[in-house]
């Protein structure tokens, strides 16, 4: 498995995000994220991939979209890092990959 610059980045972000909600979680809130609104704000903020949850979150003040988005958020990282990392040792020499 091999780490690039941008899993890392991508990695920082998704930790930022999940360590944001478990404060908000365990403190019913913390500075500049007291509510559903300021939390689905940091998941915009740092999250774009999962924009249209993120702003129906913003809307609905819906705890339970809330803690979806988080999610999502955190499961289009593992999957993304999953296919930037995997080894494919199906292919065979000399072939190119069609997409990566």
């Amino acid at each position: 498995m091999r780490f690039t610059p941008k899993d890392t980045v991508a990695t920082a972000f998704v930790a930022a995000v999940v360590v944001i909600y478990a404060g908000y979680l365990a403190f019913d809130g913390i500075p500049l994220v007291r509510d559903v609104t300021g939390m689905a704000a940091v998941g915009l903020i740092l999250g774009f991939g999962s924009m249209a949850l993120g702003i129906a979150t913003l809307i609905t003040e819906s705890e339970i979209l809330l803690a979806v988005f988080v999610a999502s958020i955190t499961a289009l990282w593992v999957a993304a890092t999953y296919v930037r990392t995997h080894v494919d040792r199906t292919s065979r020499t000399g072939q190119v990959p069609i997409a990566h």
